[in-house]
């Protein structure tokens, strides 16, 4: 279900860089990225604008595909937050600051029991999320981030570190 979305996710952003590559070939120039989209369709349904027909169709079936795809994202992103308001666990891994509805689903099907973990470090390195260790007698050195472990926790958990951020 996680890549099936992410899949998706992908998807629709190559259709809407090849509206935008097709809009941009007869001379309208948008930014890259899914906002510019309603200036986009107002562009394509407008009939005074200056495309041509079968550029007009390709782009009204581009946006179809985009529509369509948006739904699907949408209705699983609403399936996955109804399966975590469900879930005891989901609901208690939602109380971390970076921990949305789709992290805490992930984490409970791909996780492990969290009793397991004594610590938040042996949490933060099962994704990955910890420094290297290169430590002998008594001297710290840490390295770069492992990145071994559960690469879709970990893209999930810096996604939502991120978005905290900004």
């Amino acid at each position: 279900m996680f890549r099936g979305k992410e899949s998706l996710v992908h998807q629709r952003t190559a259709d809407v860089n090849a509206l935008r590559t097709l809009l941009h070939e007869t001379g309208h120039v948008f930014p890259q990225g899914i906002r510019s989209l309603s200036r986009m369709k107002a562009l394509v349904e407008d009939d005074t604008s200056d495309l041509h027909s079968l550029i007009r169709e390709e782009c009204i079936d581009l946006l179809a595909q985009i529509a369509e795809k948006t739904a699907r994202i949408i209705e699983r992103t609403t399936r996955l937050k109804a399966l975590a308001d469900e879930s005891h666990r989901a609901r208690r891994l939602q109380t971390m600051p970076v921990v949305g509805p789709i992290t805490a689903i992930a984490a409970e099907a791909f996780g492990s029991d969290m009793a397991v973990f004594t610590t938040g470090r042996n949490f933060a390195a099962w994704p990955g999320l910890v420094p290297r260790q290169h430590s002998s007698g008594g001297k710290e050195r840490l390295g770069r981030m492992t990145k071994a472990g559960q690469a879709d926790i970990r893209r999930l958990l810096i996604f939502g570190a991120m978005s905290r951020l900004n």
